[in-house]
Formats: C-alpha cells, structure tokens, sequence
C-alpha cells in the first residue's frame, strides 16, 4: 500500500510540471548582469583555449538564459575545438533555432558539417552565411573549396 501511494504521489508531482510546456525549465537566476558576467567569463576561458572551463561557463549562462544562443554557439565551438563534432552540430542547431540570422553559428556549422563529411549541408549553410555576412562567409567559402578538392583528388 505504501508504494502505491508513493507512486500516485510521484505520479501527482509530476502532473503540473507535465501540463505547462517550458516549465521545467527552471532558471537559477534571471539577473542580466550575472547572465553577463559568466557568458564573458566564458568568452575569456575560450579565447584562453581552456574549452572544457568554457562550457562550464556557457551551461551556467544556460541554466540561467536558456535562450541565449551566443552561448549555445560558443559553447558549441568550444566542443568543436574538443573534436566533439556531433555534440557541437546539435548545440549550433539549437543556437540557430533560437536566432536564425546568427551568422556565426552558421559559419561555424559549415565548418563542423564538414568535419563529419558533411559537404552538401555545410554549403546550404554558407548560403545562409553569405546573404547575413558577406566578411563571415569568405572563410567557410574558402574550407568548402578546400574540402572539394581534396574529395576531387582523392577520387
């Protein structure tokens, strides 16, 4: 009997987290200058090479902005940087569903694309970049060529 009604109050609990979509997502706080302070404390960790301490920093912005999507995108790069390409893909595509003109997440897309083959998507992605920021768009345009041709040469 105890654990039947362990169960339905679990069961309870749960219920109205369930029924208001977005309301597990809890923020530890929404103090714009905290969000600031540890998105360029991220910011300095990554320009430092110290990715790992970056993500930490970017998942805290994140815990307290989760629709930051300067954080998901760095955050991202960090992992790229860490050579984990799958994980960074689905971290830009979150960053760009939440902006969808963030040029440098479509630039950095590109580039994680083509780290796992990916050639045709990560030109649909310099497409993108090239109508947002013609400056951005030339380096991507530059590894997609790059890229060709050495699938090209090693045909």
């Amino acid at each position: 009997m105890r654990v039947l009604l362990a169960f339905a109050f679990l069961i309870l609990t749960a219920l109205p987290v369930a029924a208001y979509p977005g309301e597990s997502e809890k923020k530890e706080s929404d103090d714009p200058a905290e969000v600031t302070e540890l998105y360029d404390t991220g910011y300095q960790k990554l320009k430092a090479e110290d990715f790992r301490g970056a993500i930490a920093s970017f998942q805290a912005v994140l815990r307290r902005d989760p629709k930051h999507a300067m954080a998901y995108t760095n955050m991202a790069y960090s992992n790229r940087q860490l050579g984990k390409f799958r994980k960074a893909i689905r971290q830009y595509k979150r960053a760009l569903s939440i902006d969808p003109e963030l040029a440098e997440a479509h630039e950095y897309m590109g580039r994680a694309l083509l780290e796992v083959g990916e050639l045709e998507k990560a030109k649909e992605y310099l497409a993108t970049l090239a109508r947002l920021d013609e400056k951005l768009a030339k380096p991507l345009a530059a590894a997609i060529e790059r890229a060709e041709r050495a699938l090209l040469a090693s045909d």
